[in-house]
């Protein structure tokens, strides 16, 4: 049996696989699994177990569980509180930070609060200030102490160490200023801990922030799903709840409404758009006994369906659940700081407990060994190597921001820095995404190019076709005026007829024409051999371009041949040949037929082609594809939604759909394929970026840390002084911050 759950408190891939192994350890439980951005654990067991069970067991392991109703789903992960407690500690840190800086730096203090005229209240300021900003982030302490607990150290345990650290030896030396020794004011490390604090509360809010709107792509997949459907009993449509459609029920869908399941046409002829699932941006022609698919919308005709998958069985429901799958198992790359403190709290608890015993164990006194245990935690308090990497993170996030290019979290730059390969979805990514008219193809004797065109576009002015729709809008741009038409017919899936000037025209498929004509070839009537020739030659042509060809009649004869088709656009080839220079392999995959997807691609000078295919089966060649390299998808439709969250990284141009958009990890708010290439070259100048900073952190921590243990009076020389000992970890901070601001100088790709 299945069930989820929703669980609160996990802030990094090591919480959520504490959370995992716990439940595993139950008995009858097969698999736990726990999906990072819903913030869920489904696991499933055989016999069932009890709520009870699951929920104590996941509070031991030090995180609050809630059961999951089946029908509501997972709630979205809320940010509540933790703006709140962000906004009390940023309005506390702030003036602490001016206080205690306002002596080093020269700012103008009030003579109340100078260090130098009334110490003590100068500590007991910072020190008062500092309590809120610690109370706020509580999380940590409590946190940091579990991980210390179970030997899985994170980056919540070197926070609270050094914090704590900090903390507690203000509060020492505010104890020996209340004593009279006036000159342990230097000693105060308050702002310290308060400003790591706040800090890294604000990493955690952003990535709070960025869950929920990940999570939200989800939630608009599921209102696509029709609310109402129409059921017919004995004749009569009935109105009734989209969930109470069961199978085999008679379905009943008119012009403009959404198909409520998916099912078989059983009565009439409509066109359907089908862009939801397949991307295709041409409707489909329905005809009795094909394939409907729910959530689609029926544009032309009236008909009567069969259900045959309902509810969860529906592809919608399928697509809803790979987004989510996906979504969970995009094992994102393991924060960089957890990583180090996995090994560097560790070493620094061991090097301070050692250098205090020895001292003490040497005979210095239990307060020497002490002041030198103090010293090492204080000394490596994660100030610089807790700003490293989001330093640089949030300028690269920034100055991305800045070019048009949104990147949703810092793991997302990570991985794109390692793109090999990258599958663009064809329509609306590659191509302009709606039909234009591209040629026109006049029999011998017919009027001029401007004539058949206004002709034709008189004839389609009254449909709502996309490709009616084409043919208007290039007689719009041509500024050609249309006659009045007399009178209009128009057959779903096949063609229009109309009156105009005298003249029967009509325009349509190639079977619509020649049974209006009579002819049973495409060129019959053309004047002679070499017409013909020429005609099929331009028929082949466009149909092996992948274009629609349409064919217009006037009188009944065939008169011209008009072709549409999806346009690649402009930027297109170029930034193929960009990414194949970069080394990075570029393949298609699109819901659209063969022909026309090998055409597009050729012209975009992409070699790898994978067409018609379903939202499932774009996902599954990407989860295969990423056993060999980290992949990028490039798509904008919803179809593309379960795409997208099965790479390593989804990217979706803003001019794509909100469901697209919110399943990418990279929007282009620009829609400009070449800022592929720049996200690309801001993720690798930001992780070389973090490399550097961490270079200095690690610098600052290994020369600083000898000294604070005590080797430099090991051989008769001075402590760490705590003047310098502040002056370094500014400096080391100074210098992290300073190199991360060098990216916003970073240019777009040419």
């Amino acid at each position: 049996m299945q069930r989820t759950y929703t669980v609160e408190g996990m802030h990094c891939a090591a919480c959520a696989a504490h959370v995992e192994k716990a439940v595993r350890a139950l008995s009858g439980v097969h698999s736990a699994a726990v999906n990072p951005v819903l913030e869920t654990l489904t696991i499933d067991c055989d016999p069932p177990l009890p709520d009870d069970v699951i929920l104590r067991t996941v509070a031991e392991a030090g995180y609050r569980a809630m059961a999951v109703s089946p029908v509501a789903g997972a709630p979205r992960p809320a940010v509540t509180s933790d703006g709140l407690r962000l906004l009390w500690a940023a309005a506390f840190t702030l003036p602490l930070l001016y206080v205690a800086m306002g002596g080093m730096w020269g700012w103008p203090l009030p003579a109340c609060i100078h260090p130098g005229a009334h110490p003590l209240v100068y500590a007991g300021l910072q020190f008062a200030l500092c309590v809120p900003v610690l109370a706020a982030g509580r999380g940590f302490y409590s946190r940091g102490a579990k991980a210390l607990w179970r030997l899985a150290p994170t980056m919540d345990s070197l926070v609270a160490l050094g914090t704590a650290a900090a903390f507690v030896s203000g509060i020492v030396s505010l104890v020996a200023m209340m004593r009279g020794q006036a000159h342990a004011v230097h000693g105060l490390y308050f702002e310290s801990a308060a400003t790591i604090i706040t800090l890294v509360m604000v990493g955690k809010h952003l990535e709070a922030r960025t869950k929920r709107r990940m999570s939200d792509a989800v939630r608009k997949l599921a209102r696509l799903t029709p609310k109402i459907a129409r059921r017919l009993i004995d004749g009569t449509e009935t109105d009734i709840p989209a969930e109470h459609i069961r199978v085999n029920d008679i379905l009943a869908v008119r012009p403009g409404e959404q198909i409520p399941a998916d099912g078989l046409l059983i009565e009439g002829a409509t066109t359907v758009d089908e862009s939801s699932v397949t991307g295709e941006s041409i409707p489909v022609v329905k005809r009795p006994g094909d394939a409907l698919v729910g959530a689609t919308v029926n544009q032309t005709g009236y008909i009567r369906m069969q259900a045959v998958r309902v509810g969860s069985d529906t592809m919608l429901a399928q697509i809803i659940r790979m987004v989510e799958a996906a979504q969970g198992a995009k094992a994102p790359v393991a924060r960089l700081a957890d990583r180090i403190a996995s090994w560097f709290v560790p070493a620094v608890l061991c090097v301070a407990v050692g250098a205090g015993v020895a001292w003490w164990a040497g005979g210095a006194g239990w307060v020497f060994a002490v002041d030198i245990a103090v010293a090492v935690l204080i000394i490596a308090c994660p100030c610089a190597l807790g700003l490293a990497t989001p330093a640089a993170i949030t300028a690269g996030i920034g100055r991305g921001a800045r070019l048009g290019i949104l990147v949703k979290g810092g793991d997302v730059l990570e991985r794109l820095a390692h793109v090999g390969i990258l599958f663009f979805d064809k329509t609306g990514t590659l191509t302009q995404g709606a039909p234009v008219l591209t040629d026109i193809f006049r029999f011998r004797g017919w009027p001029s190019e401007d004539d058949t065109l206004r002709l034709a576009a008189a004839a389609e002015q009254r449909s709502e076709h996309p490709i009616a729709k084409a043919i208007v809008e290039s007689a719009r741009v041509k500024g050609l005026s249309l006659p009045d038409v007399e009178a209009f017919t128009a057959i779903p899936g096949q063609g229009v007829a109309a009156t105009i000037d005298g003249h029967t025209v009509h325009v349509g498929n190639q079977t619509y024409i020649q049974h209006a004509t009579g002819d049973s070839l495409l060129p019959a009537a053309a004047a002679d051999a070499v017409a013909a020739a020429d005609a099929d030659a331009a028929f082949e042509r466009f149909t092996a371009a992948g274009k629609t060809v349409c064919l217009l009649a006037i009188d009944r004869q065939p008169a011209a041949l008009i072709a549409i088709a999806d346009t690649l656009r402009p930027e297109s080839a170029a930034t193929v040949s960009r990414l194949q220079e970069h080394r990075i392999d570029v393949r298609m995959l699109t819901g659209d037929n063969a022909r026309t997807a090998a055409a597009i691609a050729r012209e975009a000078g992409i070699r790898a082609v994978a067409a018609g295919l379903q939202p499932h089966e774009k996902a599954a060649i990407i989860d295969e594809a990423r056993a060999a390299a980290v992949v990028a998808m490039v798509g904008d439709g919803i179809n593309d939604a379960p795409a997208l969250a099965a790479a390593d990284i989804g990217i979706a141009p803003a001019s794509g759909t909100d469901i697209a958009m919110d399943a990418a990890d990279v929007v282009l708010v620009n829609g400009r394929l070449s800022d592929i290439l720049t996200a690309i070259s801001l993720s690798r100048a930001v992780l070389r970026n973090i490399r550097q900073n961490l270079f200095w952190a690690f610098f600052y921590n290994v020369t600083g840390i000898p000294v604070a243990a005590g080797l430099l009076h090991l051989f008769g020389g001075p402590t760490l002084n705590p003047m310098l000992a502040a002056l370094a970890m500014s400096l080391s901070s100074l210098t992290v911050v300073m190199n991360a601001m060098r990216l916003k100088a970073f240019k777009s790709f040419p």
